[in-house]
């Protein structure tokens, strides 16, 4: 169940940190500083992608914070996580088989093509060595589509509608759709599909890949223009490709097609790279900010959220933890005699983790375990260095003793033995730097009830 729950974890770590870099820039792309600065925001997109595919948030919290994820710590909360990663699971499965059904449209077209005449060949040769394209692409002809897109990672095609074409209008294709397969356009709509078959409970990476389709083209159109040197024809030979767009699967393929609004966005994207002073030393240090924003944004909103988590954990388990019996007695810390020695886990029933029950680090940790007999439970795995401290205050509600310590990554313990009836407030100090877990080990031939708090950081 943990796998899951951490999974999820970091899906919805990751959702929040992409969507609120995504969320800035789409502010930031309608200020005045974007004029003339198609490439950088065409180069924002693909990091935005990755933020939301990469843990950055999630493993800063977990290496530097030690802090973990909120949603293991208590019982209630483990479950009601682990049934929203089951519903996630379902979902990213449904969008996954949608996708694959488009992606099997576009191999139909492949199988039904044909291959291009000579003449069409050498254009297409010439203009793939002057931009200097490497690896195999091929070139057909297919009577299922409207214009000319190309598609395609591991072989890439290009696809032209049957029919006559000058040389002109072969440069100009082929010159976009080359221009495409350079900058790996393709790639990048898996990889954006991809994050929506992921995060598809959240609207924003739609936006996203249609955000991408404008400047991925923009960026496309002056570099097809710069090499052409004639923007005139360019744009005529788009206007004459242009088609509704729902006559054409965009997802995963790119082309001079395109709809007359996004058209007119990219004519004017253009024109203000080609006409506009470019401010890219200010767009370069705000695309920076806007870039880092995100993981910190994410990390502070969870540290809040972890102070309010700390007191609700403190709140839910206060009842069992403190109310302590009346003929339990309190013993001195200095009457307990600590032992070591390597843990015989041969002769243990049951060897439990409980985990993340460890990871709310900044304050005292209560815990409330129902151990069965000949039984251990224990807490994720955390770091001390020598000559720190561990503190915990253990209760010991049966009629026989349990044992209370420490173990190391080497499976070497540093424990005392609490009677029964008996209650105990101590701190270990620490021998060696290492990694540590809390247990308590119930030795006895019942079950039973071991209660209280550790401060893992005192």
């Amino acid at each position: 169940m943990n796998w899951i729950i951490d999974f999820f974890a970091i899906v919805l770590m990751c959702s929040v940190q992409g969507s609120i870099v995504f969320g800035i820039f789409s502010l930031w792309e309608k200020s005045k500083l974007t004029a003339g600065t198609v490439r950088l925001n065409y180069f924002m997109l693909k990091w935005i992608t990755l933020l939301y595919m990469l843990p950055i948030s999630y493993v800063i919290d977990k290496t530097i914070w030690s802090n973990g994820f909120l949603f293991q710590s208590v019982p209630v909360v483990r479950w009601i996580c682990f049934s929203a990663g089951l519903v996630w699971l379902g979902g990213a499965l449904y969008f996954v088989v949608n996708y694959h059904r488009q992606i099997s449209y576009i191999k139909k077209v492949l199988i039904l093509s044909f291959p291009c005449d000579n003449e069409v060949m050498d254009v297409f040769y010439e203009v793939r060595d002057k931009l200097g394209v490497k690896g195999e692409i091929k070139v057909i002809f297919s009577d299922m589509s409207a214009a000319p897109f190309v598609c395609g990672v591991r072989e890439v095609y290009i696809v032209l509608p049957k029919g006559g074409y000058e040389r002109k209008a072969l440069e100009i294709i082929f010159t976009h759709e080359l221009i495409h397969v350079k900058q790996k356009d393709i790639l990048w709509k898996y990889l954006i599909h991809l994050v929506k078959c992921v995060h598809w409970f959240n609207p924003l990476p739609t936006i996203l890949l249609k955000r991408y389709d404008v400047w991925s083209e923009s960026a496309c159109d002056i570099r097809a223009g710069l090499v052409l040197e004639d923007w005139k024809a360019y744009f005529s030979q788009v206007l004459n490709m242009m088609i509704s767009a729902e006559e054409m699967n965009k997802d995963f393929s790119a082309g001079l097609y395109e709809e007359d609004i996004t058209l007119e966005e990219r004519v004017n994207k253009v024109n203000h790279w080609r006409n506009k002073k470019r401010r890219i030393g200010i767009a370069l240090l705000a695309a920076v900010s806007i870039c880092a924003i995100s993981p910190m944004s994410v990390l502070a909103a969870a540290k809040g959220y972890q102070g309010a988590y700390t007191n609700f954990a403190r709140t839910v388990e206060n009842g069992k933890t403190y109310n302590i019996e009346s003929d339990i007695v309190e013993i001195s810390s200095d009457d307990v005699m600590i032992q070591e020695g390597y843990a015989n886990i041969e002769e243990l029933e049951n060897d439990t983790i409980v985990h993340n029950d460890s990871l709310l680090r900044s304050s005292k940790v209560p815990f409330s375990w129902t151990i069965k007999k000949k039984s251990r439970i224990m807490t994720d795995d955390f770091h001390k260095t020598k000559g720190s401290k561990f503190t915990v205050a253990v209760v010991n509600t049966g009629d026989d003793t349990i044992e209370v310590g420490l173990l190391n990554s080497d499976n070497y313990r540093y424990y005392f033995e609490l009677p029964g009836g008996k209650m105990v407030t101590y701190t270990f100090t620490i021998e060696a730097t290492d990694d540590y877990r809390f247990y308590v080990t119930n030795w006895n031939t019942y079950t039973i009830t071991a209660s209280g708090y550790y401060i893992i950081n005192p």
